[in-house]
């Protein structure tokens, strides 16, 4: 079978690519004594070394010297000589990379470090008797691992002819098996330097820094509102980000981070923290974050206590935190670090990326630059382009038409030659690899695509599986249809006046010191570049003069510790550089940055990992500050108070808040209550109280799950409504007020939660029980 195979992947009309990577440091090409049949003469290679650089295509032309000659019977019908000549008469030719000196440290920075990418139908090349004459081609990219090396890349390519599985059918061309020829030195030079210095970042309230340098504000005047903006897309790859902002408070002129959403081809990735208003006039909070894996593009997240990082297919990455802030759960900052397959592709309120700092602000469709305000309003999904939402409810995604070249790779699996074990990857869309992840997403809900409308069906025929069980509808967070206000107050246009006692001068005083007095502060102004302070003040001193004090000081001394880490992972040599850190322990620069990219170096009772603290045993908070656990804060709009029994079995329900903490004695108590139907009136009947064991998902949300002995309801219960009044605790002592949750089976009753009235539709609930 597998001979049966290797022979037809390389036939003329079905050819696979692939590829193999090694660094070749300290190369020294094995003797020909180590194969069956070495250095053959009938192929021509006219050059061995080729300098490239990262994301560059290379094509190596390779020639038959001598004729590729076949025999066969005579007295064969004409229609058979034919088709040995096309089918049979052939020479497959494979391209791989030895498997000496291999590169331990194969996942760097989030990407995999291949070497090369060979373009689609390139993992080989095949002479026939009708084509020999012709020059075939090696067609292979540099490909870009998202770092600047302290090196160049150095990557051999060897052509050979295995054996075993793709040996020539006829025998007139055994003299073909067995061949390899010179070793190929192709040296890749790293392009990675030119997006060092480039980051979009949306800082509420929300101060803008483009990818080429360039500040601006986006706030509510000047004909901005409020609602969803496209930050970043791409021209050539469908990827693209949205951010959605809303007033930080009411009556303000200040807008906030409260959404973010990454799409790659079919997948999505969304959070969203927003309030919206109900068609019935109510103000509810969304308060999710939910990922659809519907096709083979990597959309790859990792989640690092409030942090997370969405990594996409062209090595570009979106880095978050969220926090609580004044009642209401929001968006510190929101940070694109482009790839090098970016440049000249990407648009949006990030502006274009040319590798080089400019100031250039061109709006949608448009060729010259504007002002920040006409700019801004061109990338508000809206009117002509409202259907790029990503914000909707049931995950619907408009179409998006790219013509992708495919990329692939091939690893090889065994150290002996003729490499016959090899494992063919032939889905990228750039040229790289992503490194794939299984970390456990707590606070990530994975819904199925089965409600997509506008998807591809590609994913039905790779594979994917969608189904979802009873506990996942459980599990599914409630989502609030956004809305945004499509026309400014022009009556609140004034600009903000300075309040609360602070000048100009104190806040820069202010601002100033916290920044210079960061823990990142030092390491990341001594060994990264382009870490520049002083914007991080000037954000400081806007976010005082809108808000009329200093809540957002912490947000500031995040993004610019997040920014400065990102930069260092870029930089190869800082992890190869020591230097001597306070305590007179010596580590590598990386370390040193990396430790110190926490808030208040936690406390000194914790650790710091990713700018996250790990706070040891008996410590909590963010900072690790607190001796004793804090009690949990309540979203109280952001709670669903009815489950129907119809849509989902309702044994489990998402509190929606902050401050909840693993590892403590969270705890939920259960108020159990009936709802009995008078004449006119209902009667709310008490029933039981207990607690259970709460069940934590994140710092945002946890969940109250019924113990087993609950949710075996008697077909009786049924002509209830019942429900809960559910606090939740941190220690098991201290509870919140309670959130009022209503179960009713859609069939049988007509709710009002407001009144606590229920009306039972008679005929629905006996044709239900009959059941």
């Amino acid at each position: 079978m597998l001979e049966e195979h290797w022979t037809s992947l390389f036939r003329p009309n079905f050819i696979l690519k692939c590829s193999i990577k090694v660094r070749g440091i300290g190369y020294k090409a094995p003797g020909p004594e180590q194969f069956s049949q070495p250095f053959f003469a009938g192929i021509r290679i006219d050059k061995t070394d080729y300098i490239i650089n990262e994301n560059e295509a290379l094509s190596i032309p390779i020639e038959l010297t001598i004729p590729l000659s076949c025999f066969w019977r005579k007295g064969l019908d004409a229609s058979v000589i034919e088709d040995i000549k096309q089918n049979d008469c052939l020479l497959n030719v494979l391209n791989g990379v030895p498997t000496y000196q291999k590169d331990e440290s194969y996942c760097k920075n989030g990407v995999s470090n291949e070497g090369l990418i060979f373009q689609s139908e390139q993992c080989g090349i095949v002479f026939t008797h009708a084509n020999w004459k012709e020059t075939q081609y090696i067609r292979v990219t540099g490909a870009s691992d998202g770092q600047i090396n302290i090196a160049d890349n150095i990557v051999y390519l060897r052509l050979f002819n295995d054996p075993e599985h793709v040996r020539p059918y006829l025998d007139s061309l055994k003299v073909w098996t067995g061949i390899h020829l010179t070793d190929i030195k192709v040296t890749i030079r790293d392009t990675d330097k030119a997006v060092l210095s480039a980051e979009c970042i949306s800082q509420n309230d929300p101060h803008f820094k483009t990818f080429g340098q360039r500040k601006y504000e986006l706030q509510y005047r000047d004909g901005l509102t409020e609602g969803e903006y496209i930050m970043y897309t791409h021209s050539s790859l469908p990827l693209q980000v949205n951010a959605f902002f809303k007033r930080c408070k009411s009556g303000s002129n200040a807008l906030c981070n409260c959404g973010v959403a990454v799409r790659s081809g079919d997948s999505l990735f969304v959070t969203n923290f927003c309030e919206t208003e109900l068609q019935n006039g109510e103000r509810r909070t969304n308060n999710y974050i939910i990922q659809r894996l519907c096709d083979d593009q990597n959309l790859i997240v990792e989640e690092n206590g409030n942090k997370y990082e969405i990594m996409l297919p062209s090595g570009t990455k979106v880095k978050f935190s969220h926090t609580t802030l004044n009642g209401k759960h929001t968006i510190d900052n929101i940070i694109i670090q482009p790839s090098s397959i970016d440049i000249g592709k990407i648009n949006g309120l990030c502006s274009t990326f040319t590798g080089k700092n400019h100031q250039s602000l061109v709006p949608r469709g448009e060729f010259a630059s504007t002002d920040p305000n006409i700019f801004a309003k061109s990338w508000k999904v809206a009117d002509e382009i409202k259907d790029l939402t990503l914000f909707d409810p049931k995950g619907t995604l408009k179409q998006l038409e790219h013509s992708i070249q495919e990329y692939c790779t091939c690893k090889m699996l065994d150290t002996s030659y003729p490499h016959t074990n090899s494992d063919f990857s032939c889905n990228l869309s750039a040229a790289m690899k992503t490194c794939r992840r299984s970390k456990t997403l707590k606070s990530v809900y994975t819904a199925t695509c089965a409600t997509r409308v506008h998807f591809s069906k590609r994913s039905a025929s790779r594979g994917i599986v969608e189904k979802t069980t009873d506990a996942d509808k459980d599990d599914a967070p409630h989502i609030y249809p956004m809305t945004s206000e499509s026309t400014v107050d022009e009556s609140n246009q004034t600009s903000p006046e300075w309040s609360n006692g602070w000048t100009y001068d104190t806040a820069r005083a202010f601002c100033t010191t916290s920044i210079y007095n960061a823990p990142a502060f030092g390491p990341c102004s001594k060994y990264v570049p382009y870490m520049d302070p002083e914007a991080y003040i000037e954000n400081c001193i806007l976010d005082i003069k809108y808000d009329g004090n200093s809540t957002w000081i912490k947000s500031t001394l995040e993004g610019f510790a997040d920014v400065c880490l990102e930069k260092a992972h870029k930089l190869e040599n800082l992890t190869k550089t020591n230097d001597t850190t306070s305590s007179g322990a010596e580590k590598s620069v990386f370390d040193i940055i990396s430790e110190s990219t926490c808030a208040e170096n936690c406390s000194g009772h914790g650790k710091c990992e990713n700018s996250v603290c790990n706070c040891t045993v008996g410590y909590y908070g963010s900072s690790c500050s607190s001796d004793a656990p804090p009690p949990p804060l309540i979203i109280r709009n952001a709670f669903e108070g009815e489950c129907n029994t119809h849509e989902r079995p309702c044994n489990k329900f998402r509190i929606p808040g902050s401050n909840f903490i693993d590892d403590s004695n969270l705890t939920c108590k259960f108020e159990h209550f009936k709802i009995i139907k008078n004449i006119t009136t209902s009667i709310v009947v008490t029933e039981e109280i207990f607690e259970y064991p709460g069940i934590f998902r994140g710092s945002f949300f946890m969940n109250c799950e019924l113990p087993e002995m609950r949710r075996k309801r008697s077909i009786d219960d049924q002509k209830f409504v019942e429900g809960y009044d559910i606090s939740v605790s941190n220690n098991g002592q201290v509870f919140t007020e309670p959130l009022k949750i209503i179960i009713f089976d859609s069939l049988c009753f007509k709710c009002n939660f407001t009144v606590l009235l229920c009306d039972e539709l008679v005929s629905n609930c006996i044709v239900l029980n009959d059941l």
